[in-house]
C-alpha cells in the first residue's frame, strides 16, 4: 500500500506541474498527495482524486456529493497498472467502474508511471452492460480541462453532480487513418498522436508513448498494426524535429 500511495503522489506532482505550465490553474489550495484541490482563474475549484485501488460506489457518491455541496468539481484519475485492463482486453465491469464512466461520459482517466515517467490518458470502455472492452485513447492535456454539472440516474449514484473532465482533441488518429478529414501534414501528425496543434514536446512525447503502446504489433493482433505504427513513428519524428 505504501508503494501504491507513493506512485499516486508522484502522479499528483506531475499533474500540478502540467496545470501550472498550461496556465489553467491559479493556485493550489490543498495538496494531500492523492487528493489535490486547486482553483482556476475564474474562481472555480476542482478536486482531483488519484485512485489506486477499488472503491465502492457509495464512496464515489459521497465524494461527489460533498464536493458538489461545497461548490467543487470532482475529477477522478485511476492508476492504470492496478485498476484499468490493458488496451483491447475484454473484462467484466464492476459497480465502481460503471460509476466512473457515468461521471465521465463513456471513459475513465488514467495515469501510468514507467521508469519515473508519468503518463495521463483517457481509456474508453466499449460495449453495453457489464462486459466491456478497453481502448486506450488520447493523452489528456491540462489546457483541455472543463467543468460541468451532470444529472446521474445510475442506481447508487443518483443526483446532480459537479464534475471535471478533459475535452478530446479536435481530430484523432482515426480521422487520419480513414482519411475522413482534410488536414495539413502537421495537423495530421498531431492527430495521429492524439495531440492538438500547439502542444509542446512533453505532451507530444507522452502521447507517442500511449499510441505506441496501443498500436505496437507485439501488443495487438491487428494485421494493420505494423503500418499504423510506422505512421505513428513518422508523425512523432516530424513533430519532434519541428518543435526543436
Amino acid at each position: 500500500m505504501t508503494n501504491m500511495r507513493v506512485e499516486s503522489y508522484y502522479a499528483g506532482e506531475f499533474l500540478i506541474q502540467r496545470l501550472r505550465a498550461s496556465g489553467v490553474m491559479k493556485r493550489v489550495l490543498h495538496d494531500g498527495g492523492d487528493i489535490i484541490l486547486f482553483e482556476l482563474h475564474d474562481g472555480r475549484q476542482v478536486s482531483v482524486q488519484l485512485i489506486d485501488s477499488s472503491i465502492p460506489l457509495y464512496a464515489i457518491k459521497k465524494i461527489v456529493e460533498d464536493n458538489t455541496r461545497a461548490g467543487i468539481y470532482s475529477l477522478f484519475m485511476l492508476w492504470a497498472a492496478m485498476m484499468v485492463p490493458e488496451h483491447g482486453k475484454v473484462f467484466r465491469m464492476e459497480d465502481w467502474m460503471e460509476g466512473f464512466i457515468t461521471l465521465n461520459g463513456d471513459r475513465v482517466y488514467a495515469y501510468e508511471i514507467i521508469d519515473r515517467e508519468v503518463y495521463l490518458f483517457s481509456v474508453f470502455l466499449h460495449g453495453t452492460g457489464r462486459l466491456r472492452m478497453t481502448e486506450w485513447g488520447y493523452t489528456v492535456r491540462a489546457d483541455d480541462l472543463q467543468t460541468e454539472e451532470i444529472a446521474v440516474t445510475l442506481p447508487g449514484l443518483e443526483g446532480t453532480w459537479r464534475v471535471a473532465t478533459f475535452a478530446p482533441p479536435q481530430f484523432t488518429a482515426e480521422d487520419v487513418l480513414h482519411g475522413d478529414q482534410p488536414m495539413s501534414d502537421m495537423d495530421a501528425a498531431f492527430a495521429l498522436l492524439g495531440c492538438s496543434p500547439g502542444d509542446d514536446r512533453e505532451t507530444v512525447r507522452q502521447a507517442y508513448y500511449v499510441m505506441a503502446r496501443k498500436h505496437h504489433p507485439d501488443a495487438t493482433g491487428d494485421p494493420s498494426a505494423t503500418g499504423i505504427m510506422q505512421k505513428i513513428n513518422a508523425a512523432y519524428e516530424l513533430l519532434m524535429n519541428r518543435l526543436g
